[in-house]
């Protein structure tokens, strides 16, 4: 699910999988090359939730929401991080 931005450049969305959002974060930078802000690091209602910038490139945006995809691919079939 994503909250429809306010901002400008930022999407805060969250998911499904019992993963602590930090944890997850680091993965997607380790792992996946993909930079993305833990939740909880705008309080502790933010846990369970990313959030990302959108301020690059379409073709960026469309490669990192694929390697994104692929991690929660990953999560589905209980592989974990």
């Amino acid at each position: 699910d994503i909250v429809k931005p306010e901002g400008p450049f930022y999407a805060f969305f969250s998911y499904d999988h019992d993963v602590d959002c930090k944890d997850l974060a680091l993965h997607l930078l380790q792992k996946r090359n993909i930079v993305v802000t833990p939740g909880d690091a705008f309080g502790d209602l933010g846990a369970g939730h990313i959030r990302l910038s959108y301020a690059t490139s379409e073709a960026n945006i469309r490669e990192g929401m694929k390697r994104i995809k692929l991690t929660f691919e990953d999560l589905a079939k209980g592989k974990p991080l």
